[in-house]
């Protein structure tokens, strides 16, 4: 009989249907427990739910439920932040007497009182401190319930509890766990055969040190920040490589908050790209704040095995002053650029530029100076963006009441992306049930609209524009003038995105229905939407923005080209006019929308495919034709570029675009 106490775990991983993740959370509990716990063999770790994709929610909480736990811990973050809290109140009304916790960022417990955090959220019994080790957390609650019946939480490290707060456990005393992987082997292969079986990649976390000696305002990296650095045993890394090759695992993500600040980082770097017959993505989550030439050294290996295939330039803001306000530290932009550069002529490389939206000291001309970078950078048509609001990590140092008076910020909250899965089960009892004892909104995340230094309507244009980047300058549809008239006007691509931006507001058939979703965010109307859905003719889903405003632009081709002329009128010429007519005619068409055909004077076609822009465009005639496509297409955001079905009427030829393998990106290649 066994008579071992349970623990069941959970964390909610998004993009289920491509991905299969190691639990490797998971695994370093349990291994941490093993190692360093007093009563080990007292605990049966139930084995975590391999895929939950088909499952309904309510399948999700009823197989919690009926393991029949004695403890359920929970891993939140923003994106899960909705549904962890439904699934511990049905918990605890089914399970009483079960100890329920909580880990992870998303708390909102460094600011706030523990009274008046465990009325809004009594169904846990207590958190660990959402920057401190949760290990330290686990050991002492579980040697706790076995030693005394029930956690003593005042001793219990890095406790958040009722009656307040337990001990800090000392970060210099932490050691990762050996055969974190080996002793969980089978259950490891068991992930690998379901993986093969049923198409999906088989994708792990891993960290291989914890903590940041950096303090910026805006992070609240796992492990702490302004802390030492904990580093993770060069052999047991090696050994978990080893295996990651056994399983062939696709795809990695490292999550250091600075990948490449110790020089072992080299060795390691070297380590994955050896991986390269299986490793198809390598995802760098965090690259150390260091010299230009020592993240040329840690990158190099990767991009020599064609496991990394972009430079993510982590500059956040090139304004003096709001760094100062972040408390941000790196190399300068012009560095970060030029090895960008270097990575983009010796490796093809795309460059994603890692800015944030609504920094405390923002300003509108700074932004378009910012977008000009990313401008410069471009490589290769890509269907991403790394460009983020400025999130409120709810306990990070700018979610202090102090910081967020000192630079008077004023916060909208927004829906994440499980907010739909509540939305879609909202005739479930358990979600009804939650809504009815706990009807109070409660946002997962909150984002700044304006601060001392940029009003509402500021961040209105910012948040545009920022939106704007991947239609203009990926999918190119006004990525030529911007260039012509940077190489062949000397007019600056900040005053040219300006002037887009002025001429997309004067047109409300494009501009009313955005401007209406800006306002819902600033006025908080959108209590039951993901706050990235947009909604607009045939586009609808989970961050459907950028399908939604490219959809408008092409409805609104006609207005918008009048607006876009008049605006760039004081440059206007025979040239320029001529490539207006070219953009116009070339932009994809809409539903309904019949094909056009036209005779350029210029070859804007030849224009757009070589690399070099500075080289003036050939004054020649050519008949050119743009096909008319199914609505379909208006779903994958990925495959619209402006000029996708453009021919040359001579030879019927489609202008060759350089794009970005988005395949290799999510590790999707035939392995």
């Amino acid at each position: 009989m066994n008579n071992k106490k349970k623990i069941w775990f959970f964390r909610w991983d998004i993009q289920q249907h491509v991905y299969l993740f190691l639990p490797l959370v998971w695994f370093e509990f349990k291994r941490y427990y093993e190692l360093n716990g007093r009563n080990p063999d007292q605990w049966e770790w139930i084995e975590p739910v391999m895929d939950y994709s088909d499952m309904s929610f309510d399948e999700v909480v009823n197989e919690a439920i009926d393991t029949d736990a004695d403890v359920y811990m929970f891993s939140s973050y923003m994106w899960s932040w909705d549904i962890v809290k439904i699934m511990a109140l049905a918990i605890r009304e089914a399970k009483p007497n079960a100890v329920i916790v909580l880990g992870g960022p998303n708390q909102r417990t460094t600011y706030t009182e523990p009274m008046f955090w465990f009325k809004d959220h009594s169904y846990f019994d207590a958190t660990c401190h959402p920057l401190e080790y949760g290990e330290y957390f686990i050991t002492d609650m579980l040697d706790n319930i076995v030693e005394k019946g029930d956690p003593n939480w005042s001793t219990v490290r890095n406790s958040y509890h009722r009656n307040g707060r337990g001990p800090y456990g000392d970060k210099k005393q932490f050691f990762y766990p050996t055969d974190m992987l080996s002793s969980n082997i089978n259950l490891c292969k068991e992930y690998s055969k379901y993986a093969a079986e049923n198409n999906r990649i088989l994708v792990t976390l891993y960290e291989t040190n914890r903590g940041c000696p950096y303090s910026c305002t805006y992070c609240e990296w796992g492990g702490g920040t302004g802390t030492k650095v904990r580093t993770k045993a060069m052999e047991d890394i090696k050994d978990d490589f080893s295996y990651f090759r056994e399983l062939n695992v696709g795809s990695i993500f490292i999550t250091d908050a600075n990948f490449g600040i110790i020089p072992r980082d080299i060795e390691i770097s070297h380590w994955i790209a050896d991986m390269k017959d299986h490793v198809k993505f390598v995802g760098i989550m965090g690259l150390a704040k260091t010299s230009a030439e020592k993240k040329k050294a840690v990158l190099e290996p990767m991009f020599e095995a064609g496991v990394i295939q972009f430079y993510q330039v982590s500059l956040q803001s090139i304004d003096p002053e709001v760094l100062k306000n972040v408390e941000r530290t790196d190399i300068p932009a012009e560095e970060n650029i030029k090895l960008a550069k270097y990575f983009i002529e010796k490796y093809d490389a795309e460059t994603l530029i890692e800015l944030i939206i609504g920094l405390p000291g923002a300003t509108i001309p700074v932004f378009y100076e910012e977008m000009e970078i990313e401008d410069a950078v471009f490589n290769k048509i890509k269907p991403v963006a790394h460009h983020v609001p400025l999130y409120i990590l709810p306990d990070a140092p700018v979610a202090d009441p102090k910081y967020i008076e000192k630079h008077k910020i004023k916060l909208a909250g927004i829906n994440m992306e499980t907010i739909d899965v509540v939305r879609k089960n909202s005739d479930s009892k358990y979600v009804v049930n939650f809504k009815t004892k706990f009807p109070k909104k409660e946002y997962p995340m909150y984002i700044p609209i304006s601060t001392s230094s940029y009003t509402t309507e500021d961040w209105k244009e910012m948040f545009l524009m920022n939106d704007m980047k991947i239609p203009l300058i990926n999918n190119q549809l006004m990525k030529p003038l911007v260039d012509f008239l940077h190489y062949h006007k000397d007019m600056l691509p900040r005053y040219s995105y300006k002037k887009i931006y002025n001429a997309m507001i004067k047109s409300e058939k494009f501009y009313g229905k955005i401007n209406e979703y800006l306002e819902g965010i600033i006025n908080q109307t959108r209590d039951d939407e993901p706050w990235r859905e947009f909604r607009v003719g045939p586009v609808s889903g989970d961050f459907s923005i950028l399908q939604g405003i490219i959809w408008l632009w092409v409805n609104a081709r006609t207005e918008l080209f009048v607006n876009l002329r008049s605006e760039f009128s004081d440059v206007m010429d025979y040239a320029i006019d001529d490539l207006f007519t070219y953009l116009e005619n070339s932009t994809f068409r809409a539903d309904g929308e019949t094909d056009v055909s036209w005779t350029s004077k210029y070859r804007w076609d030849l224009y757009e495919e070589r690399n070099v822009k500075a080289e003036a465009p050939i004054e020649e005639s050519i008949a050119l034709k743009t096909i008319s496509e199914s609505v379909a297409e208006w779903y994958d955001y990925m495959k619209l570029i402006r000029n996708m079905h453009t021919v040359r009427v001579n030879d019927g030829s489609k202008i060759q675009n350089k794009m970005f393998d988005v395949n290799k990106i999510q590790g999707n290649e035939k392995q």
